[in-house]
């Protein structure tokens, strides 16, 4: 078509390599882009190229554009060749998912971002990591939220529900609470199977779904990991137990919205730092499905508390980051005792997934933004961009700070780096956006208490953190020691509830020292405090200020 001309950086091999949310959003972007602009785009063999081909390609590229659109795994190489040939072709740079890894294609070209950009983050908590780290910016920050495919994704009547579970060997009269993606340590899918068990155990007809190929990756920035998943996914049911949940490792693309479709609650305990908008969760909500997920991330914007699912804190201690479990089991109780809320948050979810997540509607934000950015062509500022003490102290943390002045030594793949024990108050920092909250305060004796991590070990005054997310091992003082097997052994009780600080201490005794003990062990991670319960009257109230539409916003 006629009109600006937009050049892009993904290439076709990219575009179109399968399912990954990635490739969904290159092809996405692609076809909203050619809906407002003609496409310019880098040859089709240019990963072939030689070192002078490619600096012509870019050459050509950045003459004919107005705009180039410069997903970070590509920054390095465009930052580059514009310094190389001295332009001023205006750049709209996506971030993605590296914020919260401590932003390694920013921290190196960071220098060249000039008043004629554009970064366009896609949830209000990327956007707050980004002023976290960044003192001043020349360049414009929007946000830009990504989509979802209503059509595919949508509600089927009830008969079609009852063939579809056939097909996939599902119960035809259960209540189902399904988890349906990648199943990493970071996707706390062990997190949704402790919190589903206490379920299980009072709920004779409900019944969990697990869909998605177990396939850990490291969590890189601390060394840990991969881990073997399955073992521990199984050991959080018990035998008896796992009888109940329906492993699906193995499903084609094709049948990803019958199982949403046939599915009675969406559930996602995730804790992943690449999850700057959750794709599944919108899914879900789309085909009509109350969802129970984390308040983290990009969830923060997309799911509305009471309004289209039901949200469970986050918390970061200085020693990790933990779901507030026991908050986690009574959602999941209310959702499955309470048909007619799922309904109401099911028909609420889908009528936000058509209103403001749409693709229609993406593309026009993307057609809005593109004429913003054409806006700024030949912008100049005196203003440099800067890192905030914070940003520094990442670059120190993680390396691959700023490249020299000239671009020279921007890499395509920078390091990402790796947290050592001493920095993770860095950590702490960055992903706090993230979170609900941070836990750094003395517990009050009416607080509810549990065990943060999936499962530990205690051997005399050594404590083992068996969460694959956050192992660790850590010394404790006998009065923590003790603390900790009474509250463990309190707990096992208690079947999904908590027990008070009063009642612990009153069991336990120590006074004053028992409650610094347990101090300590909260303060550090491995006892989690929880929210109440939340109100009622919050569920089925029309969408509120808090619900305000994600329309493309300007800093």
């Amino acid at each position: 078509m006629s009109g600006p001309r937009v050049g892009v950086l993904w290439l076709a091999d990219v575009q179109h390599a399968g399912t990954s949310s990635v490739a969904r959003l290159y092809r996405e972007l692609d076809a909203a882009l050619s809906e407002h602009a003609s496409v310019a785009r880098l040859p089709s063999r240019f990963a072939h190229l030689t070192t002078p081909e490619r600096d012509q390609a870019f050459a050509e590229l950045f003459r004919v554009s107005e705009l180039v659109v410069v997903p970070s795994p590509y920054s390095a190489e465009a930052f580059r060749q514009r310094r190389r040939l001295r332009g001023r072709v205006p750049f709209l740079y996506l971030p993605l998912g590296e914020l919260p890894r401590g932003a390694p294609h920013l921290r190196q070209a960071l220098p060249f971002f000039g008043a004629q950009d554009t970064v366009a983050v896609s949830c209000s908590a990327d956007r707050a990591i980004l002023r976290a780290l960044v003192a001043t910016l020349p360049s414009r920050v929007v946000t830009l939220p990504f989509f979802v495919d209503t059509a595919r994704f949508h509600p089927v009547p009830v008969r079609r529900r009852a063939l579809i579970r056939r097909s996939l060997g599902l119960p035809t009269k259960k209540t189902l609470v399904t988890y349906l993606g990648r199943i990493t340590a970071e996707k706390n899918v062990h997190g949704f199977l402790r919190a589903l068990r206490p379920v299980l155990e009072s709920t004779a007809d409900v019944e969990g779904v697990v869909v998605g190929p177990v396939d850990d990756q490291p969590f890189e920035e601390f060394g840990t990991g991969p881990f073997a998943l399955e073992p521990l996914l199984r050991a959080a049911l018990g035998p008896k137990l796992g009888r109940r949940v329906h492993f699906l490792p193995e499903l084609a693309a094709a049948d990803v919205p019958a199982v949403l479709a046939a599915s009675d609650v969406f559930a996602s305990l995730t804790l992943h730092g690449d999850e700057n908008f959750g794709f599944t969760q919108l899914e879900a909500m789309s085909t009509g499905l109350p969802v129970l997920a984390t308040d983290w991330g990009g969830l923060k914007d997309t799911v509305v508390e009471g309004i289209t699912g039901l949200l469970v804190d986050t918390v970061v201690t200085p020693g990790a980051v933990h779901v507030d479990v026991l908050q986690a089991t009574r959602h999941l109780r209310r959702l499955v005792a309470e048909p007619s809320l799922r309904t109401a948050l099911g028909r609420a979810g889908r009528q936000r997934a058509l209103q403001d997540y749409a693709i229609p509607v993406f593309h026009h934000n993307v057609g809005r933004v593109v004429s913003q950015c054409l806006g700024r062509t030949g912008r100049r500022s005196a203003r440099k961009a800067t890192f905030t003490p914070l940003g520094e102290r990442v670059v120190e943390a993680l390396g691959g700070g700023p490249g020299a002045t000239d671009g020279s030594d921007l890499r395509t793949d920078p390091p990402l780096g790796r947290y050592a024990p001493s920095d993770h108050a860095v950590y702490e920092a960055l992903i706090t956006p993230y979170a609900t909250r941070r836990q750094h305060r003395t517990p009050r004796p009416e607080e509810v208490l549990f065990i943060a991590p999936s499962s530990v070990a205690l051997d005399g005054l050594t404590l083992a953190w068996l969460d694959p997310h956050w192992p660790r091992a850590l010394r404790l003082t006998s009065a923590q020691a003790r603390l900790l097997t009474s509250l463990t052994s309190l707990l096992r009780l208690r079947k999904g509830d908590g027990i008070s600080v009063r009642e612990l201490l009153g069991r336990v005794g120590g006074g004053a020292a028992a409650f610094r003990a347990l101090t300590k062990l909260v303060t550090q991670g491995t006892v989690g405090v929880s929210s109440q319960p939340a109100s009622a009257q919050s569920v089925g109230r029309g969408l509120s200020r808090k619900a305000a539409t994600s329309r493309t916003t300007e800093s």
